[in-house]
């Protein structure tokens, strides 16, 4: 289980506007991890299922888009393994 709380991502947040405009201390690397994700793909679901894939992101503590990216993701590798093709 996750040490991930909601008082934990408030410190987080706090904590990274207070020191937003500070150079990255020494070792320190910028990475930008959904760089090579550039193409928005659209869906649409019911309002139901919208807020069920919300209560799921919430529950996990992640955006909704990337609980769903997640999900897709996790799909498409089975398919792939499956297949022989992973990537």
């Amino acid at each position: 289980m996750s040490d991930y709380t909601p008082e934990l991502a408030a410190q987080l947040r706090e904590e990274s506007e207070r020191i937003k405009d500070e150079p990255l201390p020494p070792g320190a690397v910028y990475t930008r991890p959904n760089s090579n994700r550039t193409r928005p793909f659209t869906i649409r679901l019911s309002p139901e299922e919208a807020d069920e894939l919300q209560r799921a992101a919430d529950a996990a503590h992640l955006p909704a888009s990337t609980m769903a990216r997640s999900w897709i993701i996790t799909r498409l590798d089975a398919i792939r393994s499956r297949s022989g093709n992973a990537a």
